[in-house]
Parts: structure tokens; sequence; C-alpha cells
């Protein structure tokens, strides 16, 4: 699949203004780690200096410097780069390369071992999800992408997964989306669209088969994003709680809801 034509800053809020924010998770030895990359991979996997030169200043939005290019120019600017300018760097390597299933694999060797915040994927970079809540979000997601019926779920599930990208992340909405989904998916597969998840539960746990104990666990999920400050309802203290954790754990949590009303949509 190609990679995305919109820049990594754009999709996930970098370019933060009027101050930087500059997350942690771009250690310098990812960069020293990268400019390594590119003289191992260069006229290999890696097209030309010159090339790859050009491609990373369009990244960048810069006008590319008249006259030649050197090896040291070239690691000055990914030593130098701004945490998003190193993504954005990462990925335009990725659009010129003679090999991009090489490069993609190399880069996300590179990001694993700096356990970075982002992966890199045959679709972009991507927020990086543990290995097994990895599978099962993406099962969720090709699961509503494939049904036609659950195109609006497919959509808000979507969103949860952008709100946690994005920097500074959002963590309230990828709660309240992210619970929204399964709700969505319930509502549509039982024809109950005016009801909440929690008044459709009872029904549609007896029809699939549903253990009392995970239906229970779903309905606490919901009272949860419902509970929680800032997410359903506003909020009253002065500094919202850290909720990263919470997200994360929420989103997986609903993307195996997810998987599991769409395997038993058939009952």
């Amino acid at each position: 699949m190609p990679l995305p034509h919109q820049r990594f800053s754009d999709r996930f809020g970098g370019r933060p203004t009027p101050e930087p924010v500059k997350p942690d998770e771009v250690t310098d030895s990812a960069k020293v780690g990268l400019n390594q990359l590119v003289s191992e991979l260069r006229d290999n996997a890696l097209p030309s200096l010159t090339k790859m030169w050009i491609a990373t200043n369009e990244e960048l939005r810069r006008i590319a410097p008249e006259g030649g290019v050197s090896i040291g120019m070239f690691r000055s600017l990914i030593l130098e780069a701004q945490w998003w300018e190193f993504y954005e760097v990462c990925e335009a390597l990725v659009k010129v390369a003679k090999d991009q299933s090489e490069v993609i694999t190399r880069i996300e060797a590179l990001f694993a071992a700096e356990t970075l915040a982002y992966a890199m994927t045959d679709t972009g970079i991507t927020w990086r999800y543990s290995s097994p809540a990895k599978e099962t979000v993406e099962e969720a997601e090709r699961l509503l992408v494939e049904t036609p019926e659950l195109v609006a779920p497919a959509r808000q599930w979507r969103k949860a997964q952008e709100h946690l990208s994005k920097r500074p992340p959002d963590h309230e909405n990828c709660v309240k989306d992210a619970v929204g989904a399964p709700e969505g998916v319930a509502r549509i597969l039982t024809g109950k669209t005016g009801q909440t998840l929690s008044k459709i539960l009872p029904g549609l746990a007896g029809r699939v088969g549903m253990h009392k104990t995970l239906e229970t666990a779903i309905d606490k999920l919901y009272a949860y994003r419902g509970d929680e400050q800032g997410v359903a309802h506003g909020a009253t203290n002065t500094e919202l709680a850290n909720l990263a954790a919470e997200a994360e754990m929420v989103l997986y949590w609903t993307a195996g809801a997810i998987v599991y009303f769409a395997k038993k949509r058939g009952r």
C-alpha cells in the first residue's frame, strides 16, 4: 500500500506553536542509528545522496541549498532535526527508496530497538502497540472496514486511534470514541439504534451466548467512559489526570469487544 500523502506532522499534530513540544521519544541514539542506516543502504536499497537530500528537504518544507551535498550535511540534517522532522525524514527515505520493503524493515527495527512511540509500516508511520494488542487492534479495524454496515463505527474507531497518535495526545477523546465504536456496532447488529450499550448488552449477550462476567466487563468499560472527567462529562478538577495508560488499555479492550461482536453477528 502507498504511503500517505499527508506529512507526518500534518497527520499527528507536529509543528506545535508557539513553542515546540519535544517528547523524549526521539533519542539522540535513534538519530545516530538512522545516519548509520543511511550509510549502509545508500546506493543500494536507498538512492544516491543527492536524491535523498532533495526528497528530505522537500518533505521538511525546505528549499535545498544550492550546490552539492556532502554526507556530513546529510548527517547534520538528521542530528539537528526536531522530533517530528526525524519521522518525516524517515518517511521521505521510504518514498524514494529503491527497495521500500528493505528500508521499512530496517527503519522499523531501529524504532523498535529505541522503543520509539511510533512504528514504521508499509502504510507509513503509525502509533506503536504492544504485539498482542497490535494484532487485536488490526483485526478490529479490518472487521469494521470489511463490513459495509459498520462504516460509522469504523470511522469512530479510526478517530479514537488518531486521538492517541496526535502530539500532544488527546486521551479523553480517545476513550470516548474507543468506547463509542463497539456501542455503534452493538446498535447496528441489534437494530436498537437509539439505545445505549448498557441497555443493549443484556439482550445481545443472551443472543450470542456471552458469559455474564464478560457482559459485566464490557458494561463496566462503558461506565468508566461515563465517569472519567473530561471524557463524557465536563472536568471539575483544575488539571485533568494523565490518561495515557488508561486510553491505551481502553483501546485494547474495545478492540477485543469489536472483534467479538463482529464474529458473533451471524447469530
